[in-house]
């Protein structure tokens, strides 16, 4: 039998990264879903706090709205140009969960959706919740240190908003 309180110190493996009743992921995300919510300025602020300390300019607004249209709802290549970016990928993105505001998942490079066929989409279902398409956070990642790439980065920020108390539904996503 699992032990809830126990969870924070288990990544699941790839074998039980899938979803089914009952398993480790439900279980973690009813835990996050119970934690209260903060404003989107106490993330940006923590993002950007452990973006500069990887010498990795902060962004001041990272909130994009997606296109009105069901495909290409985002420009990759126009942030790969504004922002000076090598690679369109070399982004980390936040959405949001609509009822109650939380981070739903946290990714990198450039596949934001709002499907729910995905893992992060299913998760959310199963709490009764739906993604909020009003908007993402896009956080470019300009300079990227030579030891590290875009998925430490991910890692690190979600390990960082996690270390802060801050909810995240899909809570391994961004360790895998």
């Amino acid at each position: 039998m699992i032990n809830a309180d126990n969870l924070k110190w288990i990544i699941p493996s790839k074998e039980h990264s899938t979803i089914s009743e009952n398993c480790i992921r439900y279980i973690k995300a009813g835990q996050q879903y119970n934690m209260n919510t903060v404003d989107d300025e106490v993330i940006i602020q923590l993002i950007n706090q452990y973006l500069c300390s990887l010498c990795i300019p902060a962004v001041s607004n990272p909130k994009v709205i997606p296109k009105a249209r069901e495909l290409r709802r985002f420009d990759y290549a126009s942030y790969k140009k504004i922002y000076n970016l090598k690679d369109k990928r070399d982004i980390v993105w936040l959405k949001f969960t609509k009822k109650k505001h939380h981070i739903g998942v946290i990714g990198a490079s450039c596949d934001i959706n709002f499907n729910y066929d995905t893992t992060s989409g299913k998760i959310i279902s199963h709490l009764g919740e739906s993604w909020d398409e009003s908007y993402v956070f896009i956080f470019p990642l300009y300079n990227i240190p030579e030891e590290l790439n875009r998925s430490d980065i991910e890692s690190g920020i979600g390990n960082y908003l996690i270390a802060n108390n801050i909810p995240i539904i899909d809570f391994y996503s961004h360790n895998y």
